[in-house]
């Protein structure tokens, strides 16, 4: 926690804008564990659990909300974390 502050301090982002990040991020991992539970098993629930929160995600920031496109980078970035882990 204090190092999100420190960030936020020397980024120049706002609580607000922080706040902002994580509640996308959460929520395109939330919009994501569903589609992976709700797709059918033969139609590779793997492939769109990952694509259905980018293109959400990716969709806000297209829209123009900076803290979306900031989700989008933590959640490519936790994507390839994930995949070289082997998770999944």
């Amino acid at each position: 926690m204090a190092l999100a502050v420190l960030a936020a301090g020397f980024f120049g982002m706002t609580p607000q804008f922080i706040g902002e990040i994580a509640l996308l991020t959460v929520g395109g991992i939330v919009l994501g564990f569903a589609v992976l539970k709700l797709w059918p098993k033969t139609l590779s629930p793997q492939l769109f659990a990952t694509l259905v929160p980018f293109a959400a995600v990716g969709g806000l920031a297209y829209l123009g909300n900076s803290a979306a496109a900031a989700a989008l980078a933590f959640l490519a970035v936790a994507a390839v974390a994930l995949a070289m882990i082997g998770a999944g």
